[in-house]
């Protein structure tokens, strides 16, 4: 009788042990998994902000705010454009955001502020890749472009 209560609670000890192993097993896993995909288009991953100001271009009535060229294996993703600016004599106030690079653009629209101030304000989206640069050109002697997005790390 000793011997099969010996042998009971010996398996119920193994049964335990394995079904435990099993439990913390799944977790282990699942982290492992977890640290190995990741997410590299993420958004707020690698946030993007720059602000320039807009340099006059003679003897065009517009100034240029050129932005940063996009480092080597990057890809910036232009999300939000915004900026203010004076226009110009008569002209119509206008605002455009080009890739330098590929000559693609949008036309961004314009608002009046208060007299002789216009501002843009426009989601878009553009991809830039690497060595490639951004510009928004403002019909007006002087302003300030801003823009903003993220960039994604083209090496993982």
């Amino acid at each position: 009788m000793r011997r099969w209560q010996k042998l009971f609670w010996i398996s119920a000890t193994m049964l335990a042990v394995v079904s435990l192993a099993g439990a913390l097993a799944r977790p282990a896993i699942a982290q492992i998994r977890a640290a190995v995909v990741k997410n590299i288009d993420e958004k707020g991953r690698i946030a993007y902000q720059a602000s320039v100001p807009c340099i006059p271009d003679p003897p065009s009535p517009a100034c240029n705010a050129v932005f940063p060229v996009v480092p080597a294996n990057k890809r910036l993703v232009i999300e939000y454009v915004n900026g203010d600016f004076f226009k110009a004599p008569g002209l119509t106030p206008a605002a455009a955001l080009t890739n330098t690079t590929t000559g693609t653009g949008y036309a961004i629209p314009t608002f009046s502020r208060f007299a002789e101030n216009y501002g843009i304000s426009s989601p878009v989206l553009m991809f830039v890749d690497a060595g490639q640069q951004v510009s928004l050109r403002l019909f007006g002697p002087s302003g300030t472009g801003h823009i903003a997005g993220y960039v994604v790390d083209l090496t993982q």
